[in-house]
């Protein structure tokens, strides 16, 4: 049995302990040794390319860049339909199927598992150049994110940075539709997709580091500064 001491996943950059929150369903690594190889190492952290979120990157570039190719072809009504299928079909399916990712559900546990599709990329780079990336992917396990997390989500840089720019985005897209600015609002539209999107989201996927990356990013709530203007 293991004696050492538990992991202390907290972060106190100012006196004050702020808790990780999940952003996304990310199924965390419960596997001791994992833990234990973050602690004891001085690796960089990148989280796992599950069969999840695989198939959710291909999807939302996949369509992504069907509905600029419609756009840019004049098929109003195919456009149509994938913006519809892309905004609201895939993203309640995902939703749903995410849900499943903390269940014990035989028939979707193939979807989650801790397997890194990263390692055939990893692979292929060392045979041209010679070299691969080393790093841990252990999780933060959910009773440790749950922990003394409030009544209230912590207003923290990554939730603020994903606000501000889609925001940004949409009254971009709407200013250049109403300026009869069709293609450029095609355009945006399809780099923020492609590009914005899948960035963002491979990106919230570092909340559930198990070694507290990017600390400032993730888990520290800016919610007071906010509030006083500081």
């Amino acid at each position: 049995m293991d004696d050492r001491a538990p992991i202390d996943y907290s972060y106190s950059p100012s006196g004050s302990t702020i808790e990780p929150i999940g952003l996304a369903s990310i199924r965390p690594s419960s596997h001791p040794l994992s833990r234990r190889i973050s602690t004891e190492s001085n690796l960089s952290w990148h989280p796992r390319l599950t069969r999840y979120r695989l198939l959710v990157i291909l999807s939302t570039v996949g369509l992504a860049a069907a509905k600029a190719a419609t756009s840019y072809l004049n098929l109003t009504f195919a456009s149509i339909t994938f913006e519809w299928i892309l905004g609201v079909v895939v993203f309640i399916f995902f939703h749903i199927l995410g849900a499943y990712e903390e269940t014990r559900n035989p028939y979707f546990a193939w979807l989650f598992q801790n397997f890194d599709y990263l390692v055939y990329l990893w692979a292929f780079l060392e045979k041209i150049v010679g070299w691969r990336p080393t790093y841990i992917s252990d999780e933060i396990d959910t009773p440790h994110q749950a922990a003394g997390i409030g009544i209230h989500p912590a207003v923290t840089g990554y939730r603020i940075i994903v606000t501000v720019l889609v925001g940004s985005i949409g009254m971009i897209k709407s200013a250049l539709i109403y300026g009869k600015e069709p293609t450029e609002a095609t355009s945006v539209e399809c780099v923020f997709g492609v590009g914005i999107v899948t960035g963002l989201y491979w990106l919230g996927l570092y909340e559930a580091s198990s070694t507290k990356a990017y600390p400032t990013l993730f888990h520290v709530d800016y919610s007071d500064r906010l509030s006083y203007g500081e």
